[in-house]
């Protein structure tokens, strides 16, 4: 099955949750997220991954 791809990513904040810290409206981010493997065999799974990244709705 097809996966949107995205794992590296990059905007400018325009929402925040009620608990997120440390970052304010308008800030600039980039996101670089990969979880590793668990077991030696396992690939790597993160956004764009293993599942929908950055460029998904």
């Amino acid at each position: 099955m097809p996966i949107t791809l995205g794992h590296e990513v990059a905007g400018i904040m325009a929402k925040l949750g009620t608990d997120v810290t440390g970052f304010n409206l308008g800030d600039r981010i980039a996101v670089s997220q990969v979880r590793h493997p668990v077991e030696e065999r396992d690939w790597p799974l993160g956004l764009g991954l293993g599942f929908d990244g950055g460029y998904a709705q």
